[in-house]
């Protein structure tokens, strides 16, 4: 079922004020014009919505006559006042450009990032398993998704690397497609009859006929992206992570449509991996940590996370946990080198 993105929907943003306070000095100029301000404070602090925010700016040897602030090269406020709403200001990383007028028309800029996080937590969701299926302990999970009956996965590891279709509860794979030594697969997306792989430092979306798993084409990464990590296809974009706080709205030719910064009220949420759609929201894996990720697609804030490390402790699952695919109204989750595939039914707080 494809989902509507909202493009420029951000939720419940609570008002947000620039408080600028400035002194000048107007002694007689010798050299040269000094101006100081609290902008290393700024960019290193993180700020919540709702919070007071101060620019503090100090001009030496001479008198200025005004200031403006341009937010994320969108929105330019004359005088020292501004509200962040929702039509320029976003979760994660803003920019900021002052430009501080002086001695009839000279100017003085500043530019600088600060970063904004939500003032809700996360709440906390849980799981039940439903069911256990047989997993093959040598895939090296990168991407998990499930279609039709059955379950496609893409598997890691230089020389190991390779695209897999199997069915519930099979030992084996129906179809397979392996991978040049020179690649590391990575995460997956099945758009329409084609099947998109990443890879992992080259730079290559591989993209196959779902049907026989035969290569049909190739394309290059753009600028933005280093890594591959995780993939999603919901219509029509292709979800894109990096390893990153990003995750990147991408067309199916890879042009860049926009972006979202995944985000708590504690900070930015790096390592984003697997991603699935699921529901309305993202849900995505985070390098190295038992969890699972709610996100709101539109804003990049953890809405709930689900702690699964009960469930590696009690399986003995020591690889990372990795791979989500919607399964019905349950999710199918795995992991590295793990030899289980469980479904499991998600509770989340309202």
């Amino acid at each position: 079922m494809g989902i509507k993105i909202r493009k420029s929907a951000i939720h419940n943003l609570l008002p947000l004020f620039w408080l600028i306070t400035a002194s000048s000095c107007e002694k007689k100029a010798t050299d040269k014009l000094l101006f100081t301000s609290n902008s290393k404070k700024i960019e290193d602090e993180t700020h919540h919505f709702g919070e007071d925010l101060r620019f503090e700016v100090t001009a030496r040897k001479v008198a200025f006559d005004s200031i403006t602030l341009e937010i994320n090269d969108k929105k330019t406020i004359n005088g020292n006042a501004l509200r962040l709403d929702s039509s320029f200001a976003h979760y994660g990383i803003n920019t900021l450009e002052s430009s501080i007028f002086y001695e009839g028309g000279k100017r003085s800029t500043r530019k600088l990032t600060f970063t904004m996080l939500p003032a809700k937590a996360p709440t906390q969701g849980s799981y039940k398993i439903i069911k256990t299926f047989p997993h093959d302990k040598n895939y090296f999970t990168e991407g998990l998704s499930f279609q039709d009956g059955f379950v496609y996965e893409s598997t890691g590891g230089k020389g190991k690397s390779k695209l897999v279709r199997y069915a519930l509860n099979a030992t084996r794979p129906e179809a397979e497609a392996k991978l040049s030594k020179k690649y590391f697969g990575e995460g997956i997306a099945l758009v329409g009859d084609s099947i998109y792989q990443l890879t992992y430092e080259s730079r290559k979306v591989l993209i196959y006929d779902r049907q026989n798993l035969k290569r049909k084409g190739e394309l290059d990464y753009p600028p933005m992206l280093s890594e591959g990590w995780g993939m999603h296809y919901q219509k029509p974009y292709l979800l894109v992570s990096d390893g990153s706080s990003n995750i990147y709205f991408f067309d199916k030719r890879l042009n860049l449509k926009h972006k979202i910064q995944v985000t708590t009220d504690r900070a930015l949420v790096k390592n984003i991996n697997e991603l699935e759609v699921f529901e309305g929201k993202i849900y995505a894996n985070v390098w190295q940590r038992p969890i699972i990720l709610v996100i709101d697609m539109d804003t990049g804030v953890v809405k709930s996370e689900i702690n699964l490390r009960d469930l590696m402790t009690k399986h003995k699952r020591t690889g990372v946990l990795n791979g989500i695919a919607a399964y019905g109204r349950h999710l199918l989750i795995t992991g590295k080198n793990w030899g289980e595939l469980f479904e499991i039914s998600i509770q989340l707080q309202t």
